[in-house]
């Protein structure tokens, strides 16, 4: 679990914020990128396909379906969930519906006040973590006394994901 946990992060964190990575049979991306085990072993687990075309788009964002498809797949994670999310921009048939209905069930995701869930709105850091977070079931401290970055607020809601994963070296850090 912990193997496939720090593939999956390193590729997330590659995908989510620096462009998406690559493989071997991706025609878009080079051998040579620092992702590139974690991209294998992915694809290995059939985690991540890549188009039709033999393409991965290494530059394209990932949004937040897509997201949680790759954690909830990545984690081995049963999708036993028949109910409805009642989020009022869920495609209750679509592709990624299964994997909002499970996170919705278990408390990953909350939505937005507006009742919506935004499955085709880019994901960011902090959202990222928290998902990730609640996923692999992290402890996390409810009270960061010191920011773990300059620009990470200790009293921010996402300060806790961010402190853990700094202390476990789930993060890159620098250029």
């Amino acid at each position: 679990m912990k193997k496939i946990f720090s593939a999956s992060f390193a590729i997330l964190v590659s995908i989510c914020f620096f462009g998406i990575a690559q493989a071997a049979d991706f025609t878009d991306v080079p051998q040579t990128h620092k992702n590139a085990e974690a991209i294998y072993y992915l694809q290995k687990e059939n985690v991540i396909k890549g188009y039709s075309n033999n393409t991965f788009k290494p530059d394209a964002k990932v949004n937040r379906a897509e997201f949680l498809k790759i954690i909830l797949e990545g984690s081995h994670i049963e999708l036993d969930v028949s109910e409805y999310t009642k989020f009022s921009d869920i495609n209750e048939n679509a592709w990624y519906a299964p994997y909002i209905k499970k996170a919705k069930k278990e408390g990953w995701v909350q939505g937005y006040a507006d009742g919506t869930f935004r499955p085709e709105s880019f994901i960011n850091k902090a959202e990222a973590l928290k998902i990730l977070g609640k996923v692999q079931k992290w402890e996390i401290s409810n009270k960061v006394t010191k920011a773990p970055f300059k620009d990470v607020p200790s009293l921010a809601w996402y300060a806790g994901y961010v402190e853990y994963a700094k202390t476990h070296d789930f993060l890159e850090v620098g250029g």
